[in-house]
């Protein structure tokens, strides 16, 4: 029981925290150089507020764990589930973008739980397209990320990432913001 939860918060977690991943040395970044800009925006402390829905999150309890509960438990869980997936959750961290940052597929400050991979498709001033690949024990999950620099101060973005153990599917819709709050990252430093 306590394996198959496990199994599946990490499948409902990891995507967020792929989109998400600190430039740990678990975190390859395509480094190959584009004929593009970085993104335009300022480096230094930034406000990132990050809201994601899952479809159909009830669908990931396997049939073998849902077997092996009561049928209250099974109701509580498919219920808690559901209502995952109805209701968009949104987090905000604060985070530090050097220059250096910006002119690779960003990286929106959080730690990363499991390995993954950017592929930065196109990037200007403007805009920022990357593929984001993580793994993390059997779930991979995969998608598109978009990247708009609204101005200097102020981005936004969105993707949809697919995930899947093998035997199970889950598509996460995240948008996000982003806000310039200052040059200074001491903020983050004492975190």
């Amino acid at each position: 029981m306590m394996k198959s939860q496990l199994v599946l918060s990490m499948s409902l977690l990891l995507p967020l925290a792929c989109l998400a991943a600190d430039a740990k040395p678990d975190v390859k970044r395509d480094t190959k150089p584009l004929e593009s800009k970085a993104l335009g925006v300022k480096a230094g402390l930034w406000e990132i507020t990050i809201t994601s829905q899952m479809s159909n999150p009830a669908s990931q309890i396997s049939r073998e764990a849902l077997r092996t509960m009561s049928p209250a438990e099974r109701n509580r869980l498919e219920a808690e589930m559901a209502g995952r997936g109805a209701h968009p959750q949104t987090r905000i961290h604060k985070t530090c973008l050097n220059a250096g940052d910006l002119a690779r597929p960003l990286s929106l400050g959080e730690q990363n739980k499991g390995t993954c991979e950017r592929k930065l498709l196109s990037s200007s001033a403007q805009r920022q397209e990357y593929q984001l690949s993580c793994t993390s024990g059997p779930v991979k999950s995969t998608g598109l990320v978009r990247i708009l620099a609204v101005n200097q101060e102020g981005l936004r973005g969105a993707s949809r990432l697919n995930s899947t153990d093998g035997t199970r599917s889950l598509v996460v819709n995240v948008d996000f913001t982003g806000r310039w709050l200052g040059a200074s990252c001491s903020e983050t430093a004492a975190k």
